[in-house]
């Protein structure tokens, strides 16, 4: 009986809390949603703009693109070609204050009467 119970208890925590299925995230891109940056869009674009590509019968996943990363619970990489132009926003880390700008900044007093 105490056996059964401990298989059924690593059972559980093997198929985790949701009896097995696997949480779905909703806002993700799907593949269609990013279709021009996945490999087979990304390789036709990189023959139609390199000439030295246009005859190739494989092209290199770098000879593509810059990998951006892969398409998330599958194997499927997004890329982003040479040609196109990437925005990276960033924030300042809430933990740490930004840095003074001056030494100068931190000695000014406001002037009194």
């Amino acid at each position: 009986m105490a056996l059964g119970s401990v298989a059924g208890v690593l059972w559980a925590r093997h198929k985790g809390s949701s009896g097995g299925r696997k949480k779905k995230i909703t806002g993700m891109a799907k593949p269609k949603d990013i279709e021009p940056l996945m490999a087979k869009a990304i390789i036709e674009k990189a023959r139609s703009l390199r000439p030295s590509l246009k005859t190739a019968k494989h092209i290199d996943a770098r000879d593509t693109g810059i990998l951006l990363g892969n398409l998330q619970g599958t194997k499927h990489e997004v890329r982003m070609g040479y040609e196109d132009v990437a925005v990276a926003i960033m924030a300042p880390d809430p933990v740490r204050p930004p840095p003074s700008r001056s030494p100068r900044s931190s000695t000014h007093r406001a002037r009194c009467c």
